[in-house]
This record gives C-alpha cells, structure tokens and sequence, in this order.
C-alpha cells in the first residue's frame, strides 16, 4: 500500500467501517428504494395477503413473492436461506423457485402457503406450534408444516392457523388461550384438529384471538374471544370456545374479523359490524358490541376486509369500486367512509397492517396507507434489536413508531417506479 492509500485509509476507515457495518446489517440503503420489478404471468390467479408488517403474491406461473418488514424479529419474509437476512423490502423477492404455488396467507408472526399438490408449508414464528409440531421457536424458509395433501384453503392468524379439506371439513391448530381454534377447549394444539363436525365450511376467517365461518348455505359462525370482552380476557367463560351461529338465517354472503372486531355483508348487500370495538364505529355507546349492527343504509357492498388491528374496514361495492372505512381520531365522531381511487376495474380487495391492496383485472397490485418495508432509521435499528432478542430466546414485542404511508394508491411489483 502506498503512503497516498495509507494516509486516505486512516482518513476514511471509520465512516468506510460504519458503511460496511449497517450494510451488514441490512439498515442502510444507500440506493434508496430498491429496483422496481414485474411478477411472472400465467395462469394461476393472482393472489395477495397481508399481515401486520408484511405481503405475500401468488404470481401467475405460480412463484410466491414477499415484501415488508420482519418488524417483530420472526422471519416471516422467508428468504433467509437465499440471501442476506432482508429486515426490510419494500418491493416483492421472489422466495425459492417453486411454482407449484396456488394460495398463501400471511398471519401476524407467521405464514402458510398451499400447493397444488394439496400440502401446506410454512414459514416464521412457531413459538405456539402454529406451523408445525416441532421444538423449534421458527422457521426461516417455507417448509412442510403438517401432514396431508387433501388441503384446499389456509388461513394464518395471530399465533394459530385454520385450514379447510377437500370434505369441507375445518381444522386448527396453534394457540388457543382464547378458544380462538374453536375446537371446544383451550388447549394449544401442536397439530390440527377438527373443528365441530360440519363437513360444508365456505370460508373461513380467522385474526386476532377470534374466528368466523360462513357454511355453504349461507349461515354465519363465530368462535374464540367474546364479542363483548375481546382479547382482555383469556380463559373466560364468556369466550365462545366452539363455532356458534351468529344469528338465525342463511343470509350471509362474506365476513371479516380483526382484533375485537368482526364484520360482514348479508345477502342484500348491507354491511354489519359487532365486537367490542365495533362501537368505534356505530357511535353507540361502548360495551354495546355483543350484537351486530347494521351501518348506514347503503345495500350494495359485495366484500368487506378489515385490518389486522381493527381499525378500518376495506370494501368494495357490487359496481366494483374501492371504499375505506376508519375509527375516527376524535372520540364522539362517526367513521369516515371515503373511495379509493383505483383507475381500473377491481377483482380483489385485501387489507392488513395498516395498508389496503387491490388487484385489478389488468393483473395489477394497488396499495395505500402504510407503506410496507419502508421504515426510518429508528425504526429500523428498534427492529433489528427485538429481532436479535427473538433469535435468542426473548421476547420480541414493542412499540412501533408512526409508520411511513400515504393515502393515494400506488403500484406494487410492477415496472412502473413508487418513489415519491
């Protein structure tokens, strides 16, 4: 080395060393926003989920895809075999090369994905057994997690996990402090076990300590954490530790639930609400969630999504547009209800962590509210900490700063750049 070399090393080694040490580290990118990229067509339709600080695609050829933060410290980005441990990426990786995916569901911790071949994988927490039986507190990339191939639908919630066979049967296993597996304990289960006996489940909802079920005729069931009590407590007996119909009648065409919060749509396009924050959104006076109410008068909303965190409501009416419904910010006002301006037709609509996403029938990703996988620096140095914690044994749980969002919408995963 020269004595030119040696006299700018000295110069520059420690702000070199630091660079070197938060790329390492994955908290620093000096490129900004990382290269836009376009998913995969085929002909698998395209299918997208949200957790609490992450996003899962079902491309068209079949190729899973993530983005977000692993903001928790659980792995739920599943890529840590493929590359360096990625705590942000607020544009879609690809995860492995299968493409012999056909459904994915992110939970709050973990994930579940379905392929063609009937079996479920899984990937992130496993601190409750949510995945799979096995000792291990989580799992960094996709991998078998229960036995069978006779699965047809997955749902990942928070810290346990529901699916359906192809009997129509409905299984569930994980935590259940709560009830919220339905299987008529509060016993975790490692492995799944049948919930009830019905052999004609439709769909299926799960979130929070909660569940929900419409049949195949039409009738709506919810289990788990009470309408009236919540997640504030566990093991009561008012806890519905079994699915039970909702209300008399078949009239339920789709529902959603949230912490504390469940909603859904009749068969005549009205939209209830009910749970112990559904009052946030009513006006009515608190504790007066246990029965669901109808909001507004409006009688064609054909889907209804609500955020993890039960805060607002995504919808969409039988025209195909985009609404929004939040809790508002001052107590004693009624919830806002705006339109999210999506430029084309709408086929699907999802919600979670604080973020909306809509896929249109031109194959594109829409999104609005948080911006998933794109955090501040504090945030991001608060993360790796609770990350390192969980790797070792602690708990990984803390207050997240105000996340980065805006309200207009903005494409995700395609050619088309979202730097602003």
């Amino acid at each position: 080395m020269t004595v030119a070399a040696r006299s700018a090393w000295k110069r520059y080694r420690g702000p070199v060393g630091l660079g070197v040490l938060l790329l390492f580290l994955g908290l620093w990118r000096p490129w900004g926003v990382p290269s836009p990229v376009s998913l995969p067509t085929g002909s698998t339709p395209l299918q997208v989920s949200l957790g609490d600080s992450h996003g899962l695609i079902v491309a068209g050829d079949g190729s899973l895809w993530t983005w977000g933060a692993e903001e928790r410290g659980w792995p739920v980005l599943g890529r840590r075999m493929n590359t360096a441990p990625p705590l942000f990426a607020p544009r879609p990786a690809r995860v492995g090369s299968a493409t012999h995916w056909i459904a994915a569901s992110a939970g709050s911790d973990h994930n579940l994905a379905l392929r063609s071949d009937g079996s479920i994988w899984g990937w992130g927490a496993n601190y409750r057994n949510q995945l799979d039986p096995s000792p291990m507190r989580m799992i960094d990339t996709p991998a078998p997690a229960v036995d069978g191939t006779n699965w047809v639908a997955v749902i990942a919630g928070f810290a346990s996990s529901h699916a359906l066979q192809r009997d129509g049967t409905l299984w569930a296993w994980g935590l259940n402090n709560f009830g919220q597996l339905g299987i008529g304990t509060t016993q975790d289960s490692p492995v799944p076990v049948q919930v009830g006996t019905s052999t004609n489940w439709r769909t299926i909802r799960a979130s929070g300590v909660s569940g929900a079920g419409i049949q195949s005729d039409g009738s709506l069931w919810i289990w788990g954490g009470s309408p009236r009590l919540g997640n504030t407590a566990a093991q009561s007996t008012n806890n519905l530790l079994s699915p039970v119909p909702l209300l008399p009648g078949t009239q339920w065409r789709d529902v959603t639930v949230a912490f504390n919060l469940w909603a859904g749509i009749q068969s005549d396009g009205s939209l209830w609400i009910w749970g112990r924050t559904a009052p946030e959104f009513t006006g009515e006076e608190s504790g007066s969630g246990a029965a669901p109410v109808r909001i507004g008068t409006d009688s064609d909303w054909r889907t209804v999504v609500a955020s993890g965190h039960g805060r607002h409501l995504v919808l969409q009416r039988q025209d195909g547009s985009v609404w929004e419904m939040a809790t508002p910010t001052e107590p004693g006002s009624p919830a806002s209800l705006r339109p999210v301006p999506i430029p084309s037709p709408v086929l699907r609509i999802e919600a979670g962590g604080g973020a909306g996403i809509a896929i249109s029938d031109r194959g594109d990703l829409w999104t609005w509210g948080t911006w998933l996988g794109r955090e501040k620096l504090q945030f991001r140095i608060g993360s790796l900490i609770e990350r390192l914690r969980a790797r070792f044994g602690g708990n990984a749980d803390w207050v997240r700063p105000a996340p980065d969002s805006r309200d207009s919408p903005w494409k995700v995963a395609t050619t088309e750049s979202d730097r602003r």
